[in-house]
């Protein structure tokens, strides 16, 4: 589980890839970015979904949504994906081999 943490790496597309080979084959890896909400210090990437996908290239995005926040995402489980509003959001699987 990565929530709100893309965002302060200084190169997530060196960083993708190491997370993703931490995945077990079969495994599941969810990634939350904010995207409306007001940036600050150490804040240096927005991602939609489809750019969480690009960056996690060779995972298969099981679902993506955006949400009003990944405090919420967690606590509201079941009927956040249908909520569209100021955080993109992924579940990719690392493909079994």
């Amino acid at each position: 589980m990565a929530m709100s943490l893309i965002e302060h790496i200084d190169k997530p597309w060196k960083a993708a890839p190491a997370m993703s080979s931490m995945i077990a084959p079969g495994g599941y890896m969810f990634v939350a970015m904010p995207w409306f909400c007001p940036t600050h210090e150490g804040d240096h990437w927005r991602a939609r979904p489809s750019g969480l996908a690009h960056l996690f290239e060779g995972l298969k995005m099981v679902r993506d949504a955006c949400f009003p926040s990944a405090i919420r995402a967690v606590r509201d489980r079941k009927n956040y994906w249908r909520t569209a509003n100021s955080a993109a959001a992924g579940c990719s699987a690392r493909p079994e081999r």
